[in-house]
Order: structure tokens, then sequence, then C-alpha cells
């Protein structure tokens, strides 16, 4: 038996290491830590489990940092953010795509101006304590987000707002200071019950009681020191709507504290927590371990290049060309990621309905068309020397660069890696004394590109101790900012998505930046935890009502 499970596991690591080959707030951080646009499953020793399906019952356990507040307006703990989402839902939901899935709202209608927007909430949603959900109970949390005391990391999904009535106890008419299509896809901030709140408790509310939901969980207790318990709630309005009336199948979540956020590994090994995500840097020590199943998917962690367009050399856009034509994506992925990151050109996560990426600028013909651009371009004392700065605490960015640096030594382009310090790179930045500079952001949960290729964001700045933001090239056109003004104000998806294509064309022309690529993150699920899982960039925890917990493992 003992010599068989060696084999197994010999030819499960041979199966995970062919497949492994291929693989979705705007700050440039300097920590960022691939396969094709579907996300990748890896699971081991399912066979030492007996799966019969979906049973009811069972504790799901989960880990987090200690809480900053329960409140799921107002806290800033990353973890409680997404448990909270399993207790209070939002009017809209984000799909895998990016586009606003129907949630406690059912239905919609946008001006012909498109200045306001009507939502109607769903009937038959009610809280946990039997109350009806209503309008009054979104205006209520909008206004909480947007108090000057409030500091909600929503804060930009209600910025575009400049009043909103109630018509009906369903019925919120929202007016916004500018058109926006994408005010949908930002109704996606958990509601609150207005009876159980005043202004002076908005704070302390969640220290004492726990206010209803409307998800499928609601909170049993919580203590300080050692976690939260949430339940499976028997009212939840989607049972009806589903026609699964067994749904949530969990009965209990136990969320456990702790007092930092790189225990979690330990923890799930131990088998005291059940679940855990991950970030690529990490995945290589997991993937060869049995009874755990890993669902990978694409972040919204994007790096890229930014070229300083008032260097004397970089100025000349074939010089920019003739870099971005020999920068092979595919093989920084393959080489230096371990497959585990998705190349993009743009800062829209792939799977978006607006933008797909191709590989055709990796094409034969444009890699033939940077030597020329190469050769052409010597004269201007390329070789004399570029730098690409990059933040040297970023082993991975740091070979990433020198990878870079490779490729653009093929075509005739000198360049050389200075590596330094994260606050010295966000300084030379600053005062625009670099070449080039390999950064990465987290993208917003909308396909908005105007942080990066907008001159509205000109010029760029220093907006906290660790974080920049904005036009890092110094790129400023014209037309592209009239061209995202339309794709804001426009509602028709096939009109934006052309207008996104000729933004692309232009930025294809002028190449301000590079995109290289969308990390890919990971949920790690202990082996006996099954059900419908599906992880992805938006939601960790999707479809957690349809998980379950399967029976005991074979003994030898």
């Amino acid at each position: 038996m003992k010599n068989k499970y060696v084999i197994r596991l010999i030819l499960i690591g041979l199966f995970i290491f062919l497949l492994g080959s291929s693989c979705s707030n705007i700050n440039l951080n300097g920590n960022s830590d691939g396969q094709n646009n579907e996300e990748s499953e890896i699971s081991r020793d399912e066979s030492d489990i007996i799966d019969r399906g979906p049973v009811k019952g069972g504790i799901l356990q989960l880990f987090s940092t200690y809480p900053d507040t329960l409140d799921p307006v107002l806290t800033k703990n990353t973890y409680i953010q997404k448990y909270a989402g399993l207790v209070y839902e939002s009017m809209f939901k984000l799909g895998k795509d990016q586009q606003a899935v129907p949630w406690v709202a059912d239905d919609w209608s946008v001006s012909d101006d498109g200045y306001t927007w009507t939502f109607h909430i769903r009937e038959g949603v009610n809280w946990q304590d039997g109350f009806p959900l209503t309008a009054w109970d979104v205006g209520f949390t909008i206004d909480t987000i947007m108090s000057s005391e409030s500091d909600s990391i929503y804060k930009y999904n209600v910025s575009n707002i400049e009043s909103y009535k109630i018509s009906d106890d369903n019925t919120i008419v929202i007016t916004l200071k500018k058109p926006n299509s994408f005010t949908a896809e930002l109704m996606t901030f958990p509601i609150v019950p207005k009876r159980f709140f005043t202004k002076s408790n908005m704070n302390d509310a969640y220290k004492t009681k726990f206010p209803p939901g409307t998800g499928p969980y609601s909170i049993s207790s919580y203590e300080e020191e050692t976690g939260i318990v949430l339940k499976a709630s028997r009212s939840w309005w989607y049972k009806k709507v589903s026609g699964n009336q067994d749904i949530p199948y969990i009965s209990e979540i136990q969320i456990k504290f702790f007092k930092y956020s790189a225990e979690k590994f330990n923890v799930f090994q131990m088998g005291i927590v059940d679940a855990v995500k991950i970030d690529s840097q990490h995945l290589g020590k997991y993937v060869y371990k049995p009874d755990i199943v890993i669902k990978k998917y694409v972040s919204n962690k994007f790096d890229f290049l930014a070229l300083n367009m008032s260097n004397v050399y970089l100025k000349n856009k074939d010089v920019r060309r003739a870099i971005a034509s020999a920068v092979n994506r595919n093989e920084i992925i393959q080489s230096i990621l371990g497959g585990n990151a998705v190349p993009s050109d743009l800062p829209i996560i792939p799977g978006s309905w607006i933008y797909s990426y191709t590989e055709n600028a990796q094409g034969n013909e444009l890699q033939d068309k940077s030597r020329e651009q190469a050769g052409a371009v010597s004269s201007y004392g390329i070789n004399a020397r570029l730098e690409i700065l990059v933040n040297q605490e970023n082993e991975t960015r740091v070979k990433v660069a020198e990878k870079i640096s490779e490729q653009l030594k093929s075509i005739g382009i000198n360049c050389v890696v200075k590596k330094a310090e994260w606050k010295e790179v966000l300084n030379l930045v600053r005062r625009n004394k670099y070449d080039i500079a390999l950064l990465g952001c987290t993208v917003p949960s909308i396909p908005d590109i105007s942080y990066l290729y907008s001159s509205w964001y000109l010029p760029y700045h220093v907006t906290s101790s660790d974080s920049v933001t904005y036009n890092i090239a110094g790129f400023n056109n014209m037309q592209i900012n009239e061209y995202i003004n339309r794709m804001f104000a426009e509602n028709n998806t096939e009109t934006r998505k052309k207008l996104l294509s000729d933004i692309k064309g232009i930025i294809d022309d002028e190449v301000p930046y590079i995109g290289l690529y969308f990390y890919c993150d990971a949920m790690l699920y202990d082996n006996g935890v099954r059900g419908n899982l599906d992880p992805y960039t938006w939601n960790e925890y999707n479809n957690v009502a349809e998980w379950y917990i399967t029976g005991q493992r074979e003994s030898n």
C-alpha cells in the first residue's frame, strides 16, 4: 500500500508539473508577485475521500487576522470584508467578466442623458429577522459610506453620486455628478439595515449586537480574542429563487483570529482552518502536497513597464515601439513565473467582457520589424545605455527585469537593470529620474484605464508614504481623453468595446506603457471541502452556499 501511495504521488506530481506550464484603490506597489484566460484547477488524492454528493451540516473553518470592526462598510480588514459578504449582500454582484449581476436589485434603467439611474429592489428579500430590505436601507448605506467621518473602502463606489431619492420602498433613484456607464458595477457594496443604527452608534454597534443581513449566513457570536461564528440562514431569499431549499449546505462557519496574516499557511497545514487564499509566489510550495485541492484564478495584480516619455531617447516612438515588440511576455511567464500569470497588454483583467488580449503582438513579423526599428534607433545612442528601474526587495521583479534586458539586447538595444530600494524607486519615478520602470498595480473592479492613460492625471504624484498613482509615463493624448470620456458616457455595450479598441490602437502607436501580465492567485482547500468551488478575482468565496463537508478519509 505504501509503495502504491508513493507511485501515485509521483504520477500526480508529474501530471501537475506538465499542467502547471499554463495557467483577474489603484495603487502602484512594490511587492505584487499565467495560463490562458481560463481558471486552472489542480486537485490531489480525491480518491481518499468518500464523496456521496452534497450533504447538509458540518463546520467550515476559516482564517482571519484580528478585526478593527465587524461593520461591513467601515472595516479595513480584508478578511472581514470578504466574510461580510456572506452576511450582508449588495444590489449587484460583480461577475467574472466584470459585468454587474443583479442580486438584491433585480431591475434598473438609465435616463437618455446618463445622469439618472433607477434601481428596483427585488421583492421577497428579507433581513434575517424577517423584515423586508427596502430602498431606505440602500439610501442609508450610501449616506454612511459618503459621510465625512467615514473612511470606507467603498467611498470610490459612491463618489460620483450627486443625490438620491426614494420613490417607494422598493425603488431608489440616483442622480450622478457625471455620466458613468459602469454605475451598476459600482453598486456592489454591502447593504446594512437602517433601523438598527443611529449616527452615534455606527462605530460601536457591532461590538454589542449583530444587525441582521440578507445573506446565506448570519452572525451567531463574536469573541474578540478567538473569532466569529456564522450560522446558516434558514430564511435566505435565494433558496426560493434557486429552487434549492437545502442551501446553504454547511451549517456553521468558524472564522478564527490570528495575529499575523502569514500564519495562515501554518494553520492551514495543521488543519486548524480548511481554506486559505495564496498568491503566485507561494503556489509551488503546495503543488505536490496530498490532501489539498488548488483552484487557481487570475488576480487583479498587474505588472507593466513605464517608459519615460521625456527621456531624450524614449520620447521617440520608434524607440518605444522597438522595445514593446521585443518584450516576450510568454517567455517571462514560463521561465520566471512558473506559468502562474496571464499575459495582458492593458490593465484590464483577462476575461473582462470589454477586452481580450491576443498574442498577435508577439508575432514573427513584428519581431522582425523591431529589429529594423532597433537598427534605426541606434543612431540615437541607445547603445550608450538605458536603465530598467526595479525595486530590489522584489526578487521576482528583479529576475523579470534581467530577462527583459536580455530580450532587448537581442535586437540591439542595450539595457541594464538598476536595482533600488522601493522608497528610492518611488522617489526616482516622482522626480522623473528614470528611463524604464518595472512597476505593478492592483486594477479596479471596473475596466477603467484612465489612471494610466489619461492626462487628467498629470502630473503624477505620491499620495501616501508607499504608493504612487496615476500617469507615471507622463502620457498626454487629447484623443484618448475624448474616447475615455465617451466610453464612460456610453451605455451601448458594442459601442464601448469599439471605443476601447480605438484607444488600444492609439496606445499601440504611441507605447507610453508596455503591459506585461496579471499574476495568478489560488484558493487552497482541505480535501474534505467539496461542492461548487469556483473562486475568482472579485469573489473568493463564490457559491459558498453550495460548498459542503464530505465524508471521512479511508484508512490504508
